[in-house]
Protein backbone atom coordinates (compact mmCIF):
# COMPACT_ATOMS: atom_id res chain seq x y z
CA UNK A 1 0.00 0.00 0.00
CA UNK A 2 2.77 1.94 0.47
CA UNK A 3 3.55 4.69 3.81
CA UNK A 4 0.56 5.80 5.21
CA UNK A 5 0.16 9.41 6.07
CA UNK A 6 0.41 9.65 10.02
CA UNK A 7 -2.10 12.54 10.10
CA UNK A 8 -4.75 10.38 8.41
CA UNK A 9 -7.11 8.17 10.16
CA UNK A 10 -6.41 4.61 9.97
CA UNK A 11 -9.28 3.07 8.10
CA UNK A 12 -10.39 -0.04 9.91
CA UNK A 13 -12.97 -2.72 8.85
CA UNK A 14 -15.20 -4.68 11.58
CA UNK A 15 -16.78 -7.54 10.40
CA UNK A 16 -19.55 -8.09 12.91
CA UNK A 17 -22.73 -9.94 13.24
CA UNK A 18 -24.11 -8.37 16.60
CA UNK A 19 -22.90 -4.16 15.94
CA UNK A 20 -25.85 -1.90 17.11
CA UNK A 21 -27.92 -0.37 14.49
CA UNK A 22 -27.58 2.83 15.75
CA UNK A 23 -23.95 2.54 15.36
CA UNK A 24 -24.23 3.99 11.63
CA UNK A 25 -25.53 6.92 12.87
CA UNK A 26 -22.19 8.08 14.58
CA UNK A 27 -19.97 7.01 11.43
CA UNK A 28 -18.47 10.45 9.58
CA UNK A 29 -19.38 9.34 6.16
CA UNK A 30 -22.20 6.56 6.40
CA UNK A 31 -22.46 5.31 2.64
CA UNK A 32 -18.63 4.70 2.54
CA UNK A 33 -18.21 3.36 6.02
CA UNK A 34 -21.09 1.18 6.54
CA UNK A 35 -22.02 -1.77 4.40
CA UNK A 36 -25.35 -4.14 5.22
CA UNK A 37 -24.55 -7.66 4.16
CA UNK A 38 -27.57 -8.89 5.90
CA UNK A 39 -29.90 -10.84 3.49
CA UNK A 40 -32.91 -8.41 2.74
CA UNK A 41 -35.24 -11.15 3.11
CA UNK A 42 -33.79 -12.70 6.24
CA UNK A 43 -36.12 -10.01 8.40
CA UNK A 44 -33.44 -11.61 10.95
CA UNK A 45 -32.27 -8.76 13.80
CA UNK A 46 -29.09 -9.56 15.76
CA UNK A 47 -29.31 -8.24 19.66
CA UNK A 48 -26.65 -5.42 20.34
CA UNK A 49 -23.89 -7.10 21.81
CA UNK A 50 -20.27 -7.53 22.25
CA UNK A 51 -19.19 -5.67 18.60
CA UNK A 52 -20.46 -2.16 19.93
CA UNK A 53 -17.89 -2.71 23.18
CA UNK A 54 -15.37 -3.70 20.26
CA UNK A 55 -16.13 -0.38 18.79
CA UNK A 56 -16.11 1.53 21.69
CA UNK A 57 -12.94 -0.29 22.88
CA UNK A 58 -11.04 0.79 19.55
CA UNK A 59 -12.59 3.98 20.02
CA UNK A 60 -11.01 4.95 23.44
CA UNK A 61 -7.78 2.98 22.62
CA UNK A 62 -6.92 3.98 19.22
CA UNK A 63 -8.73 7.40 18.37
CA UNK A 64 -7.33 7.68 15.62
CA UNK A 65 -9.23 5.32 13.58
CA UNK A 66 -11.99 5.46 11.14
CA UNK A 67 -14.44 2.60 11.64
CA UNK A 68 -15.78 0.91 8.27
CA UNK A 69 -18.56 -1.68 9.53
CA UNK A 70 -19.68 -4.75 7.52
CA UNK A 71 -22.72 -5.78 8.68
CA UNK A 72 -23.43 -9.37 8.55
CA UNK A 73 -26.30 -11.31 10.51
CA UNK A 74 -25.59 -13.79 13.03
CA UNK A 75 -26.90 -16.54 10.54
CA UNK A 76 -25.03 -15.02 7.71
CA UNK A 77 -21.46 -15.18 9.07
CA UNK A 78 -21.80 -19.16 8.48
CA UNK A 79 -21.88 -18.19 4.95
CA UNK A 80 -18.21 -18.03 3.49
CA UNK A 81 -19.06 -16.64 0.72
CA UNK A 82 -20.66 -13.22 2.59
CA UNK A 83 -18.03 -13.19 4.77
CA UNK A 84 -15.69 -13.43 1.72
CA UNK A 85 -17.80 -10.38 -0.10
CA UNK A 86 -17.61 -8.16 3.34
CA UNK A 87 -13.75 -8.97 2.90
CA UNK A 88 -13.17 -7.72 -0.98
CA UNK A 89 -15.32 -4.92 0.15
CA UNK A 90 -12.92 -3.95 2.85
CA UNK A 91 -10.54 -4.14 -0.03
CA UNK A 92 -12.85 -2.06 -2.27
CA UNK A 93 -12.89 1.19 0.43
CA UNK A 94 -9.16 0.88 1.29
CA UNK A 95 -9.01 0.10 4.58
CA UNK A 96 -5.81 -0.51 6.65
CA UNK A 97 -6.89 -3.37 8.78
CA UNK A 98 -9.53 -5.84 8.91
CA UNK A 99 -11.31 -7.08 12.18
CA UNK A 100 -12.75 -10.24 11.52
CA UNK A 101 -14.77 -11.09 14.52
CA UNK A 102 -16.01 -14.72 14.05
CA UNK A 103 -13.59 -18.07 13.70
CA UNK A 104 -14.82 -21.20 11.94
CA UNK A 105 -14.15 -24.72 12.47
CA UNK A 106 -12.86 -25.46 9.22
CA UNK A 107 -11.02 -23.63 6.05
CA UNK A 108 -13.01 -22.01 3.44
CA UNK A 109 -11.19 -21.21 0.54
CA UNK A 110 -12.92 -18.25 -0.94
CA UNK A 111 -12.27 -16.27 2.40
CA UNK A 112 -8.82 -17.71 2.10
CA UNK A 113 -8.42 -15.99 -0.89
CA UNK A 114 -9.36 -12.88 0.27
CA UNK A 115 -7.48 -12.29 3.16
CA UNK A 116 -4.48 -13.17 0.95
CA UNK A 117 -5.42 -10.44 -1.69
CA UNK A 118 -5.71 -8.35 1.46
CA UNK A 119 -2.46 -9.65 2.88
CA UNK A 120 -0.97 -8.72 -0.49
CA UNK A 121 -1.80 -4.90 -0.43
CA UNK A 122 -0.48 -5.26 2.68
CA UNK A 123 -3.53 -4.96 4.44
CA UNK A 124 -3.38 -6.38 8.44
CA UNK A 125 -5.69 -8.44 9.15
CA UNK A 126 -6.99 -10.00 12.76
CA UNK A 127 -8.97 -12.46 13.83
CA UNK A 128 -10.00 -14.72 16.82
CA UNK A 129 -7.84 -17.36 17.91
CA UNK A 130 -11.14 -19.04 19.47
CA UNK A 131 -11.97 -21.19 21.86
CA UNK A 132 -10.78 -24.48 23.17
CA UNK A 133 -8.26 -26.62 22.07
CA UNK A 134 -7.35 -25.74 18.30
CA UNK A 135 -7.38 -21.87 16.88
CA UNK A 136 -9.76 -21.32 14.70
CA UNK A 137 -9.83 -20.74 10.93
CA UNK A 138 -8.69 -17.58 9.50
CA UNK A 139 -6.20 -16.88 12.78
CA UNK A 140 -4.65 -20.04 11.90
CA UNK A 141 -3.60 -19.05 8.41
CA UNK A 142 -0.23 -17.39 7.99
CA UNK A 143 0.01 -13.43 7.77
CA UNK A 144 -3.46 -13.18 10.08
CA UNK A 145 -2.93 -12.39 13.24
CA UNK A 146 -4.35 -14.71 16.03
CA UNK A 147 -5.72 -12.62 18.36
CA UNK A 148 -6.43 -14.56 22.12
CA UNK A 149 -8.42 -12.79 25.17
CA UNK A 150 -7.99 -11.51 28.39
CA UNK A 151 -9.96 -10.40 30.72
CA UNK A 152 -10.37 -6.26 32.43
CA UNK A 153 -6.80 -7.13 34.49
CA UNK A 154 -5.04 -8.55 31.79
CA UNK A 155 -4.82 -11.93 32.65
CA UNK A 156 -5.29 -14.65 29.47
CA UNK A 157 -8.92 -16.16 29.47
CA UNK A 158 -9.05 -19.85 30.52
CA UNK A 159 -11.09 -20.44 26.98
CA UNK A 160 -8.30 -19.42 25.05
CA UNK A 161 -6.75 -22.21 22.89
CA UNK A 162 -3.09 -23.27 22.57
CA UNK A 163 -0.98 -20.68 21.30
CA UNK A 164 0.55 -21.52 17.97
CA UNK A 165 4.24 -22.66 18.06
CA UNK A 166 6.41 -20.70 15.54
CA UNK A 167 4.27 -17.72 15.37
CA UNK A 168 3.26 -14.64 17.26
CA UNK A 169 0.68 -14.91 19.43
CA UNK A 170 -1.61 -11.84 20.65
CA UNK A 171 -3.89 -10.85 23.19
CA UNK A 172 -6.77 -8.49 23.33
CA UNK A 173 -8.98 -7.13 25.89
CA UNK A 174 -11.99 -9.98 25.33
CA UNK A 175 -13.81 -11.10 28.66
CA UNK A 176 -15.55 -9.36 31.61
CA UNK A 177 -14.42 -5.61 30.02
CA UNK A 178 -16.05 -3.04 32.52
CA UNK A 179 -16.93 0.34 30.31
CA UNK A 180 -18.67 2.85 32.17
CA UNK A 181 -20.64 0.86 34.50
CA UNK A 182 -21.53 -1.22 31.80
CA UNK A 183 -19.44 -5.01 32.01
CA UNK A 184 -19.22 -7.17 28.66
CA UNK A 185 -19.30 -10.82 29.44
CA UNK A 186 -17.16 -12.58 26.92
CA UNK A 187 -16.44 -15.82 26.40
Amino acid sequence: KGPKNVSSPVKVAILNSRLARDTRAGLSNPTQTFQNFEAPQSGHHDAIASDSYLLEILRRVFPNHSPCIARISERDYTRADVVAKAIEWSIQVSVDIILITRGFAERHEGIAEAITAASQLGILIFAPAGEDRLVQFPACLPGVFAIFATDGQLRPSAFNPAALGGMRNFAFLGQDICLDNRTFVGG
